[in-house]
């Protein structure tokens, strides 16, 4: 017995000490990883803030030599041949009829063997010789928001028909075409069918504060996304090719790559991908048979810049786009049995032309129009079949109402973004990129404007109209015609009055800008002397434009407990930031816009804000 009482504690000794050894092995383990992983973090970090340096001394070269160019007039002829080579190869090209005394097409000599249209019907987009200087602070925070806050929320106001109804009343009340829109809208309540977004959504630097500034947001045509695209590959090129690039690292941190015309193809295809799927689960795309169209105007001169998402959709995903007009639509839909467009499953099938025997199945429409005014009840009529119809919608109806102004005036503040159940961080994010601004369809908020228009004398204010296309009502500048457009609203005694102010942005410092002049000026009598384009320098303030865009899925859940149809979300695309667009206009332009002639087609060029040599 006492033998065995001395072996059992023996072993208890030894369990005990092995139970401490092993203990001291972990902690000696668990110390050597921890050690281990605050050298791999240091490592990480040190390597992660000489990447960041070395990208600031990369981009601090490449501005100081595009700073020299600028300065050697002896090139200015050499950059301008090589841009305009690369646009005319890239098709940043526009469209300009040119017609005879009898008002005709003139398609050149008749004794030509082919009928051949002018050179001087396509023009080069207005675009800068070389990139004008962004901060690169100001590019990365502006894209961040607009991939984050701002998609999210305008995707939240197409879903809520009440929220629409609210803020669009009293607008509705005298436009017709709000009116119209609205109604139509209430199909995207409840976000139960595939929704698309293409986006644009435009900033620009508040100079006293520094702040990032939200201009508007763009869901309606998001234009110019294939001239971005070859704008920025033709500076890229140009600088590669005028700086030796090899000698700089990474030429992409200081031009960024644009992709705006393929991620909107990218993202047509996702959302044509969803319907197939939706309603041919079993069938390939080509057996599906279903084709994108594109609502266009017989006016169109910006096509080719639509005509580089057609040709992504078709070299990536075989995917064929037809082209329509509303006057076109509104035919073929009055030769229809049941004047109707849609068919008995609410489908719309068209030809590819109007001799064609075939129809394709159109999957998604892709708005190139929104003055259906102008066409009467007839236009209005088409415009109701494409929201009645299965097809997806670019944008809806809702979508649209999303991005005007007036709803923009809405979303920017905290008690309109509340009752729409965003995140904290999205409405900071969102009333941070804000400015004061206020309808003018309400007489309490119309009174509050005046008021501030009155007491806050170190800022401009500008009056817009509700909507593009309002009345035809142009933005409005100077202190005293704001006031008075305030003081109308007041009484209501001007339908123009139902419009916005918003507090207008101090002057941006100007930036050095290459730009290309239609014709050479004498210096003496400041006349056209000479055809020959030239360029000169001219101070710029830029407005950036991010890209993004989103495909969200609604897909049905029944609920075991009610048997109530509940739709859920899901995110396919949600969020992609796939390009920007630059438009530089003159320091001295106060309404800047490239269908006004005032602005240009521009790429940033990324600089530290530190470098105020620029």
């Amino acid at each position: 017995n006492n033998s065995r009482r001395t072996v059992i504690v023996s072993m208890k000794a030894a369990r005990a000490s092995s139970v401490v050894t092993t203990a001291a092995i972990s902690m000696v383990i668990a110390s050597l990883l921890v050690n281990w992983r605050k050298k791999v973090l240091r490592r990480r970090r040190k390597n992660l803030m000489k990447e960041v340096e070395d990208e600031k001394l990369n981009r601090a070269k490449v501005v100081a030599a595009c700073k020299e160019l600028l300065e050697k007039e002896i090139e200015y002829e050499g950059m301008v041949n090589e841009v305009l080579a690369h646009l005319a190869v890239e098709g940043s090209l526009q469209l300009r009829e040119v017609r005879d005394s009898d008002g005709k097409i003139d398609y050149g000599s008749s004794d030509a063997p082919v009928a051949l249209l002018k050179i001087d019907s396509w023009y080069i987009t207005p675009t800068a010789i070389l990139p004008t200087p962004i901060d690169a602070d100001f590019y990365r925070v502006a894209k961040k928001i607009s991939s984050g806050a701002i998609i999210r929320v305008l995707d939240r106001v197409t879903t809520n028909w009440s929220w629409l109804q609210q803020t669009f009343s009293e607008l509705a009340k005298a436009d017709d075409w709000t009116r119209i829109m609205l109604q139509l809208a209430k199909l995207d309540d409840g976000g139960k069918r595939i929704r698309c977004h293409v986006i644009r959504s435009d900033y620009m630097h508040d100079e006293p504060t520094r702040r990032v500034v939200n201009i508007e947001v763009n869901t309606f045509a998001a234009s110019l996304a294939g001239p971005a695209d070859a704008c920025t590959k033709a500076h890229q090129r140009l600088i590669a090719k005028m700086l030796h690039a090899q000698s700089f690292k990474n030429i992409q941190t200081v031009l960024p790559s644009n992709k705006s015309a393929q991620g909107i193809a990218d993202t047509l295809a996702q959302a044509v991908f969803l319907y197939a799927k939706k309603f041919y689960p079993y069938q390939s795309l080509d057996r599906a048979n279903l084709a994108v169209l594109f609502v266009t105007i017989a006016e169109e001169d910006n096509e080719c810049c639509h005509r580089h998402v057609e040709k992504f959709l078709f070299d990536k995903y075989k995917i064929i786009s037809l082209r329509y007009t509303i006057s076109q639509l509104i035919k073929r839909r009055q030769r229809s049995t049941n004047k109707t467009l849609l068919d008995p499953n609410a489908k719309i099938f068209l030809p590819m032309s109007t001799t064609a025997q075939n129809e394709k199945e159109i999957a998604l429409v892709y708005f190139r129009l929104c003055r259906w005014e102008r066409y009467g009840l007839d236009g209005w009529d088409v415009r109701s079949d494409l929201a009645h119809a299965t097809c997806v919608e670019v944008p809806s109806a809702a979508a649209h109402l999303a991005g005007l102004k007036r709803a923009q005036v809405e979303w920017s503040s905290r008690s309109g973004l509340i009752p729409l159940g965003l995140s904290e961080n999205d409405i900071k994010d969102i009333t941070a990129v804000a400015v004061p601004q206020f309808a003018l369809d309400d007489p309490a908020t119309a009174l509050r404007a005046q008021s501030t228009v009155n007491i806050d004398t170190r800022r401009g204010f500008v009056a817009k109209p509700a909507r593009d296309g309002y009345l035809d009502m142009a933005h409005i500048f100077g202190r005293k015609k704001v006031l008075d457009l305030c003081a109308k609203a007041i009484i209501g005694t001007d339908s123009r009055a139902k419009g916005l102010v918003i507090q207008a942005l101090a002057r941006p410092k100007p930036r050095p800008s290459l730009v290309l002049t239609a014709k050479q000026l004498n210096v003496n009598n400041n006349s056209p002397s000479d055809d020959k384009p030239i360029a000169h320098l001219r101070p710029s303030v830029p407005e950036l434009g991010i890209f993004v865009t989103a495909v969200i899925d609604a897909f049905q859940k029944k609920d075991k407990i009610d048997e109530k149809k509940n739709y859920s979300y899901r995110y396919v695309q949600a969020g992609q930031p796939i390009g920007h667009l630059v438009r530089s206009k003159h320091s001295d332009t106060n309404d800047g816009g490239l269908c006004r002639g005032n602005a240009i087609v521009d790429s940033p060029l990324l600089f530290d804000d530190s470098d105020s040599t620029y």
